[in-house]
Order: C-alpha cells, then structure tokens, then sequence
C-alpha cells in the first residue's frame, strides 16, 4: 500500500504514533559535515518513480567477503546502483589492490529548495518534485494530486531557486580526493557503458521484479555479458529478510554460476538463460 504522506521520523509525534507510516526528513543531505547513519536515513526518504534510493552500511557484507577474493591488482570494478557509494566505501576498506573502482547510479544528483517558512522540496533532474518535507511531514507529490495542490506555488518556486547536490557518502568523497583510482559516474545499466571495460560488475537491489519485467531485466544482463571479457566476474546482491546473491562467471558466451549466499539471487534463471 502506498503512503504518499508520512511523519517525519525526527519528531517526537512519530514516536507517540508509532502505528503510522514514517521516513526521515532529508535536511542532513544537505549538511557539510554529519554523521554518515542520518546521511543515510535522509537519503533513504528519497524515492526516484518507484524506486526508494535505500542505503545502509553492513548490507553487503557477506558478498564482499566473496567478491574481494577475486579482486586484484589489475581489476576494474564496475559497481551498478551504488546509492551513495556506502557499501562500495566498505568493499574497498577491505581491499588493498585494484587498479579502477567505477561507483556509479542512475540518480546521483537532486535539486532542493528550502522556502521562508522551512519547507523542503526535493526535485529530480527532470524538475519533477520528487518529495516535500515541513516539519512535521513528508509527502511524496507523484503519488498525490492532495499535495501537488497544497504546495503548489512552493513547487514553482523550488524550479526556479533550487540548488544541486550530489548524492553521494561524504566520507567516500573524501577518499575519492586521496585515490585518484576511484571515480563516481551516472550511469544507466540499459545503457553503453563508455569508459574502460570491466573485468568485475557488481549490482546490487537493482535487478527486481518489482521494478523491471523478465524482458527489461533481461536486456539489462544481455549488456553485462558483451561488456565483460571471458572469464570476467557478475555479481549480484539481493538485500530481503537476510543478505543473499551470487557470483557468475562469463564462459563462452553465457554466466557460470560460481557461487551463492543464502538463497541466491531471485533471476538466477534469467542469468543462466541468456547467451551471446
């Protein structure tokens, strides 16, 4: 069941009514320096269509474990649907060798607007106002015709003053600063990938069914397997009750399957049926 408006997690009503719906208001987005678990929660609030940007540390933990026996000094890391590069910022903690990491998402960037009376509205690239928050509430306006008419000259206004802001980890900035290796992209997995070629790809809560049909799904691995050299290595991270996902191998035109965690993934069928 969709909620389109729901209290902000921050305010002691949320606490009183612990029966009602709730997300965190995205002010910490925009602050400088804080700490990275209110990133998070306030990214999190964030919803792109009908994809929630979730991110969390420790989601990936067991699959990084596997991933990074593979990893070496000559690899070339393409991680798909990074969020804010949270999980990717723990995968290169743990390794002391690659030679390029690629963090990248489809949705890097919002534009926000704060108006006089403290209202926040969050807008994607496409000047769609994706969510607004007051203090008290959080609503997401695509899903209500209630709030595009409450807030609607906010909303104009909000297309003409909004600033930018990437939506990336601020500490995984910083190391991006020290490791010239690293580099943060846009980048759409239906899309030609444009910069040097993979010998790892990693995608995590990407690959649903709730979002794509088998065919779009698909199409999205059919890229994968001609962007990978022979042997190179797919990974896919399935975050559900528990951690769970698969290792493949590219062998001779088709994925391999290596290895699994848990219950592996949801599309193992669709990976093992493709073939180029």
């Amino acid at each position: 069941m969709k909620f389109p408006f729901k209290l902000n997690a921050y305010t002691k009503i949320s606490q009183w009514l612990p029966f009602l719906p709730k997300c965190y208001h995205p002010k910490f987005i925009f602050e400088k320096s804080l700490h990275a678990d209110d990133y998070s929660k306030s990214v999190s609030s964030l919803k792109f269509n009908t994809t929630f940007k979730t991110t969390e540390k420790k989601r990936h933990l067991k699959s990084n474990d596997i991933l990074k026996k593979y990893i070496t000094e000559n690899s070339i890391i393409l991680d798909i649907g990074a969020s804010t590069g949270i999980t990717s910022q723990e995968l290169i903690h743990n390794v002391d060798r690659f030679k390029k990491y690629f963090v990248t998402d489809f949705n890097l960037y919002i534009k926000y607007f704060v108006s006089k009376n403290n209202i926040t509205y969050i807008l994607n690239n496409d000047n769609v106002p994706i969510l607004i928050a007051t203090d008290y509430l959080v609503c997401y306006p695509q899903e209500s015709r209630v709030a595009q008419h409450l807030f609607k000259h906010g909303i104009e206004e909000a297309k003409e003053k909004h600033m930018q802001t990437l939506l990336i980890e601020p500490n995984l900035m910083k190391i991006t600063q020290e490791n010239k290796n690293i580099h943060i992209l846009e980048y759409n997995i239906f899309d030609k990938w444009q910069y040097e070629q993979p010998n790892i790809i990693k995608i995590a809560n990407l690959l649903n069914r709730v979002y794509f049909s088998d065919n779009l799904i698909t199409e999205a691995l059919l890229n994968m397997l001609h962007l990978l050299p022979e042997n190179g290595i797919l990974q896919i991270v399935e975050n559900r009750e528990q951690e769970q996902g698969a290792l493949y191998k590219k062998h001779m035109g088709q994925f391999e399957k290596i290895s699994h965690i848990h219950k592996g993934t949801d599309i193992d069928d669709l990976i093992l049926s493709i073939r180029i």
